[in-house]
């Protein structure tokens, strides 16, 4: 089994503490971190979960290229009209993740975080490189299913 820090799956226990987070009606999003790569997101009622969007700027030189791949999440958030005491005010009105991916750095040459999209769309970069990234990390966030999830910044 791969270790939970560089696995696209969410631990047993992490999906436990998400689980109770977001039931408990207290919370309107729970965002965990600490993996080394991107991981998924679910709506457990009705708050999202991201579980966790990678290393952003992390330096790890192993031979794992899933940890230069990333994501930042951006949920957006309404406040609903008038509720009864005890309920959540805002509720998430859009979820959304744009796609990074982390060059790594060398004498002379400065680590650099690349919108993928961006980099694709300016053709900059190393365009399957890139695409990879692209397609793994939307693989991971959907990973459990999640639906209304818009990549920021992706061609339609």
């Amino acid at each position: 089994m791969p270790a939970p820090n560089t696995s696209t799956s969410r631990t047993r226990s992490s999906s436990s503490l998400a689980r109770t987070l977001a039931e408990s009606g207290v919370f309107d999003l729970v965002y965990g971190h600490h993996a080394h790569v991107a991981q998924p997101w679910e709506q457990i009622n009705g708050v999202w979960v991201v579980y966790g969007g990678g290393n952003l700027v992390g330096q790890m030189r192993v031979n794992t290229p899933r940890a230069w791949e990333q994501y930042l999440a951006r949920i957006t958030f309404e406040r609903r009209g008038d509720v009864p005491d005890g309920e959540r005010p805002y509720a998430a009105a859009k979820a959304e993740y744009l796609p990074l991916l982390m060059t790594l750095s060398e004498p002379g040459k400065p680590a650099r975080v690349l919108d993928v999209n961006k980099s694709l769309a300016d053709g900059t970069g190393d365009t399957a490189r890139l695409t990879t990234a692209k397609e793994q990390i939307a693989k991971a966030v959907r990973l459990l299913g999640a639906e209304g999830i818009e990549e920021i910044g992706a061609v339609r």
